[in-house]
């Protein structure tokens, strides 16, 4: 599930205790996934099957059915959208198309609606079954809130196929499996650590996960639609201090939905080449000081110390770090804090 990329299915499931047979394949499963824009009724079973609008995520959060909207928008916004998810999984053996074939099993993602109506808050993205395999015929779903912007909703729904095909959550803010966001998302070739918020060991046991190299063991590959251009080496980065900056973070004390919200950053380091703050709401947003950002905010910065100012409009929980670069490239996190907005007074 994509609490941002929002999206948190693998979280969901370690906390309650859902879980599915981790069976492996000798051999890569080729899988086909259909995008459905028309929604439909969806009912609680045991089990998936795509074909008659059955779904155990349903049953799993006690859900007899429910009924998922069609997907809000033009026809161009959704061929756009298909392009974008086809885009995610060229050179895989993952055939992205938005009309069920006439035979052989699917995977079916529903687009559109809210996390309300599978009995989710509204932090969550998507979500997905989720083993340590291909599960092929799952469903899915992608949620399509008011003012999700078009790459999120992509981003989302490559996250929640990427579950149904073995993949966990990377710590990678980059990799489209990741919670944190830091630009344009991809699946990643380096590996990284597994994890929501926290670094913890990949649910099958690794202790770090490459996506592309999961993706390629699970579906295997196929002829990419694109040449990738050749990267130009990158620069010699200046010798980094033993020493990392000390990030000492304080926020507001007045935490209300209208009001503004302070995070203020002591690093003890007046060199520092950015500081970033990752702030989660419907999804994830990195706020860079001096810099304009996806969601209105103001940044000050002198000497050492950086404020940033939010002006939230809407209630609820929230979940924010800050991560500094250092002039070596180098960068130090704090961990993930969480504040609970007030409603307007």
């Amino acid at each position: 599930m994509t609490a941002i990329t929002g999206v948190a299915t693998l979280a969901i499931a370690h906390e309650r205790g859902w879980s599915l047979p981790g069976l492996g394949h000798d051999e890569p499963v080729p899988v086909t996934v259909v995008l459905n824009r028309n929604g439909g009724t969806v009912y609680a079973a045991p089990d998936d099957v795509p074909g008659l609008g059955l779904s155990g995520i349903l049953a799993r959060q006690g859900i007899v059915t429910t009924e998922i909207p069609a997907f809000t928008g033009s026809d161009a916004e959704w061929t756009s959208f298909v392009g974008c998810v086809q885009e995610r999984f060229d050179g895989f053996a993952v055939t992205i198309v938005d009309e069920p074939p006439a035979e052989g099993e699917y995977t079916l993602a529903y687009v559109g609606g809210t996390p309300d109506l599978v009995g989710f808050e509204d932090t969550v993205g998507g979500i997905a079954p989720h083993a340590e395999r291909v599960l092929e015929g799952s469903v899915v779903f992608v949620f399509q809130p008011q003012g999700i912007p078009a790459r999120a909703l992509c981003e989302t729904a490559a996250h929640e196929i990427g579950h149904t095909l073995g993949l966990d959550h990377s710590r990678d803010c980059s990799d489209i499996m990741s919670y944190e966001s830091c630009g344009p998302k991809e699946f990643r070739h380096e590996p990284a650590l597994c994890g929501e918020w926290e670094d913890r060991p990949c649910g099958d046991g690794e202790l770090t996960q490459s996506s592309t190299d999961r993706l390629a063991l699970a579906v295997g590959v196929s002829p990419s639609r694109h040449e990738p251009e050749p990267e130009p080496p990158a620069p010699e980065p200046p010798p980094a201090s033993d020493e990392r900056p000390t990030l000492d973070v304080r926020r507001s004390a007045l935490a209300q939905a209208g009001q503004p919200f302070s995070v203020i950053v002591d690093s003890g380091d007046a060199s520092l080449q950015h500081v970033d703050l990752y702030w989660y709401a419907r999804r994830g947003y990195r706020l860079r000081c001096g810099e304009e950002g996806p969601i209105p905010f103001s940044c000050e910065r002198e000497g050492d110390t950086t404020i940033f100012t939010l002006h939230p409009d809407t209630a609820g929980a929230r979940k924010f770090f800050v991560r500094v670069t250092e002039p070596s490239g180098r960068t130090t996190r704090t961990p993930a804090y969480r504040v609970t907005l007030d409603r307007a007074r």
